[in-house]
């Protein structure tokens, strides 16, 4: 029998609890507003998600 995720799990880091909520809510700040420049359509959540966490990733990694 297959396994799945558990609900709600989300992306796992090596940041304390504190800093992974705010990584979070960075990304999803970002992601709404790639999701507003794109005309606001319905149905691409992931996509934004997606691109705003590499973003977000990536200025983390080059302010180390």
């Amino acid at each position: 029998m297959k396994k799945s995720a558990p609900k709600n799990s989300s992306p796992k880091t090596n940041l304390p609890p504190l800093d992974q909520l705010a990584h979070e809510r960075e990304i999803s700040r970002r992601a709404y507003e790639l999701w507003e420049a794109a005309g606001g359509h319905h149905g691409d959540d992931l996509r934004h998600w997606l691109a705003a966490e590499r973003e977000v990733q990536a200025r983390s990694e080059s302010a180390k």
